[in-house]
């Protein structure tokens, strides 16, 4: 059975596909992607680590991201890292690793985060660079960078973090 993040990513892909004709109203699905793009790696973010814990046997640990998870987290690179640094500092470091390995990775992950916080708080002048070809741009690089998340939580048992369990 497909997991929600990989149903969430075939309908993000399947979307991104769509050029509305109108010039307004592929500003408008830009935008909207924008939105789903942003609350994808959100949510791929939480399930990954909610996945890691449920093969480690750690109950405890589920229950401790989902009751503190926020609903809203911006994801900006420096939280994803702040995140995954509490889990493994290893992880950590190799998220960083991947930011410089890619062409303007950090900058175009951050800038779809300001604009998803500017497209929610009405703030439209903001949003000019918010085009089909940059929101198709950044979600090429966030499901790079779920794939890359779940390489380096969920491909390799042997190195993960070992979680303490309480008698």
């Amino acid at each position: 059975m497909a997991s929600p993040r990989h149903s969430y990513r075939a309908r993000l892909e399947g979307l991104a596909d769509k050029t509305p004709e109108e010039p307004e109203e592929q500003a408008d699905w830009a935008k909207y992607l924008c939105v789903l793009v942003s609350g994808y790696l959100e949510q791929a973010l939480k399930e990954i680590v909610l996945e890691f814990a449920g093969q480690h046997d750690a109950n405890r640990l589920q229950n401790y991201v989902v009751g503190t998870w926020p609903e809203s987290r911006n994801m900006k690179t420096a939280n994803i890292r702040e995140i995954l640094n509490h889990f493994d500092q290893g992880w950590a470091a190799s998220f960083d690793q991947w930011l410089d390995q890619g062409d303007q990775y950090k900058s175009e992950i951050n800038s779809l985060i300001v604009s998803r916080n500017d497209i929610a708080h009405g703030k439209e002048a903001n949003t000019t660079n918010v085009t089909l070809r940059s929101t198709r741009n950044r979600l090429r690089i966030v499901l790079e960078l779920v794939e890359y998340l779940e390489e380096i939580v969920l491909d390799d048992p042997e190195d993960a973090p070992q979680i303490a369990k309480q008698e």
